[in-house]
């Protein structure tokens, strides 16, 4: 409602300028305007996610379908044990506020309780929101970085930098790895590094995926997932763990 009342004020301004002021504050009235609408459009879109997030949060209902380990992985990067019994995906976006606060807040937590202790397999997947204007170039510079095993360290930054999401930043953070800079460039500009994010969120839409971020957790076992549960939102260590041991304590 504030942004709509400065957009009012901004063409008022504007209005008066176009017979009393000079070329310089139209145009800088002009370029207020054009930010303010991009920032209420962004705004729109957060809210409209985080509402999906807050449905989201009350299904975790078991799927009765089992799927393939191997398709929830979709060849993406991993972590933890490959023999483990249970496998958490996660649906990111890396200009997603409620991403950024999972990974920097719980997910180390979690990491060390059931990743590190051989009890679950944990994969990221990508899904970069339409309203997030960097999130895909984001998402093929951390898949990049995953061609020189540097996937993990490069999520870890971009989430940590998230302001600065852009080029300049992918490179910087790729010098700071020490990858190949020649290999890393190529590779962000390969076509088929963003069809492969593309196919990513096209997965996700085949499962229900609506909102960042999204998990799915279920029991392996004969190269399947079994009894899989799907919920959404920054979730806490304790709201994850409720899930798991319920999982656990089921067989």
């Amino acid at each position: 409602m504030m942004i709509s009342r400065f957009l009012a004020v901004l063409l008022a301004l504007y209005s008066q300028a176009s017979f009393s002021a000079d070329e310089w504050l139209k145009d800088e009235v002009l370029k207020q305007l054009s930010e303010l609408r991009q920032d209420n459009a962004k705004l729109h879109g957060e809210v409209d996610a985080l509402k999906k997030q807050l449905a989201g949060m009350d299904k975790g209902k078991p799927s009765k379908s089992a799927k393939p380990l191997a398709e929830l992985i979709g060849g993406r990067a991993t972590l933890g044990n490959a023999k483990a019994k249970l496998v958490v995906a996660e649906f990111t976006d890396f200009e997603c506020p409620f991403c950024k606060k999972f990974s920097l807040t719980t997910f180390p937590e979690f990491k060390q309780r059931y990743v590190d202790t051989g009890k679950v397999q944990y994969v990221v997947r990508d899904f970069p929101l339409g309203f997030h204007a960097q999130a895909q170039a984001a998402a093929v510079a951390a898949r990049c970085a995953g061609q020189q095993n540097a996937f993990w360290p490069m999520r870890q930054k971009l989430f940590e930098n998230q302001a600065k999401l852009g080029r300049d930043l992918y490179l910087s953070v790729a010098a700071e790895l020490k990858l190949d800079s020649g290999k890393f460039k190529s590779c962000l500009d390969n076509p088929a590094m963003a069809d492969a994010v593309g196919q990513d969120v096209a997965y996700g839409n085949r499962v229900g995926v609506q909102a960042t971020p999204t998990f799915l957790i279920g029991r392996i076992e004969s190269g399947q997932v079994k009894d899989m549960k799907a919920v959404s939102g920054a979730m806490a260590l304790g709201d994850f763990s409720k899930l798991i041991d319920s999982l656990v304590e089921s067989h």
